[in-house]
């Protein structure tokens, strides 16, 4: 997806599924316990790699926040395998971006229900009060960016390690454009609908 921190798409490789289990073995760190620190772990991912699943995250990003993660099934075909991936931010940091986008845009929005509530009401569009909420906009974009960039940093890492080692290439990568069954452009019409019908509720609300 392009506009949000989810990436779900599908390898094709040419190894088996027994190839794949034991290179992801070799190449990710499963053993780290409490008393280990990040530093001292020589693999660049750590996670936990089962005969067809698999979940794992970047160490040179486990101390940061928004650290996406991965994780992944292995199905096995007749000439070769197929691995279905899933990277997305982990549950705490969605919830965290998400609230704060929320709270942000909450506020912004209710200063332009109220705009133009006063205008309904006085035929007065008081610009200046729309100016001054300019910063909100600001964080917003500033949250938003900060996540999203960040993430499609670390996703390029992620693919590029997963292609690497399972011998496949780009045209390899075949993404599925849906989430929760629903395109990328139905999710933002859904999401500008509902804060349309949010304003517009608040409005027919105070001139009852």
């Amino acid at each position: 997806m392009d506009y949000f921190p989810f990436e779900n798409f599908e390898i094709y490789t040419t190894l088996n599924s027994d190839e794949i289990f034991y290179r992801f073995r070799a190449a990710i760190e499963t053993k780290k316990t409490w008393w280990k620190p990040l530093f001292a772990i020589k693999k660049s991912y750590y996670g936990v790699v089962n005969r067809n699943s698999f979940w794992m995250v970047r160490v040179a990003t486990l101390a940061r926040n928004f650290t996406p993660e991965v994780s992944g099934t292995i199905r096995q075909d007749v000439s070769g395998s197929f691995i279905l991936i899933s990277i997305r931010l982990s549950s705490l940091s969605l919830i965290f971006w998400t609230f704060w986008l929320g709270a942000i845009s909450y506020l912004f929005f209710n200063e332009v229900a109220n705009l133009i509530l006063e205008m309904i009401k006085t035929g007065l569009w008081q610009m200046s009060s729309l100016w001054k909420n300019l910063p909100l906009l600001g964080m917003f974009i500033f949250g938003y960016l900060l996540v999203m960039v960040s993430f499609k940093v670390e996703a390029d890492h992620i693919k590029d390690f997963l292609l690497k080692l399972t011998d496949a290439k780009n045209e390899n990568i075949r993404y599925k454009d849906k989430f929760f069954g629903l395109t990328e452009f139905q999710i933002i019409k859904r999401i500008f609908l509902v804060v349309v019908i949010a304003i517009s509720g608040w409005i027919i609300y105070n001139l009852i």
